[in-house]
């Protein structure tokens, strides 16, 4: 199931960083893609030397998660709807 289509700029794998836990999904590129990969150890130690750099970017992170939820949300909604009208 697509979940979701990114565009230049755009990031992913960012719970992980949150929760530790595997990723919950793949990612696929449609066309050749450049990307840079973080090494979620070394940015762990980052934060946790500075807990005003972790402040904002777990902030940020919150925000970011929760705008793609309520779009997924969004989303959701509309494909239940119209499946709903099919019966």
């Amino acid at each position: 199931i697509d979940v979701a289509t990114l565009g230049s700029g755009s990031h992913f794998g960012e719970m992980a960083l949150i929760d530790g836990a595997k990723r919950s999904a793949t990612a696929e590129t449609l066309e050749p893609t450049s990307m840079f990969r973080f090494d979620y150890a070394k940015i762990a130690a980052l934060l946790e030397r500075s807990p005003p750099m972790a402040a904002k970017l777990y902030r940020s992170l919150a925000r970011f998660l929760s705008n793609r939820l309520r779009q997924t949300t969004t989303d959701m909604s509309y494909a239940r709807e119209k499946n709903l009208r099919h019966f």
